[in-house]
């Protein structure tokens, strides 16, 4: 810690915690993505607000995964977050073919979170 209370880069062993407790916190951080796409899409026609959400979480993840160490999820969230930013507004074009996209983009992140979890960062 340094004086101010808070955390300093060069304290090794407090930043391995915090990517370790982001990558506990990541499957469910990526179930919520999966929800919210499933949420959005389940009505028939797309729920802007939920796309909306959508798009929050993959922000959010895309952030947080650059900061840790992670930059398959970072970049597969950050494609999440591009598509779902393109659908918040109505009058997408090509809407189906982004939806289905999105799908896509979803379980490579989904992939790619699956991948970093395995991957268990140096004591």
């Amino acid at each position: 810690m340094s004086g101010n209370g808070q955390e300093s880069s060069a304290d090794p062993a407090g930043a391995r915690g915090l990517q370790r407790a982001f990558l506990a916190q990541l499957p469910d951080r990526v179930q919520a993505i999966e929800a919210a796409l499933n949420e959005a899409l389940s009505a028939g026609a797309i729920d802007r607000q939920r796309v909306d959400a959508l798009f929050h979480l993959a922000h959010r993840l895309c952030g947080s995964a650059g900061i840790y160490g992670c930059p398959t999820v970072h970049a597969a969230a950050g494609a999440v977050e591009r598509v779902a930013e393109g659908l918040r507004d109505a009058g997408e074009k090509n809407e189906p073919v982004r939806i289905a996209e999105l799908r896509q983009l979803v379980e490579a992140l989904k992939r790619a979170a699956e991948d970093a979890g395995s991957i268990a960062p140096r004591r």
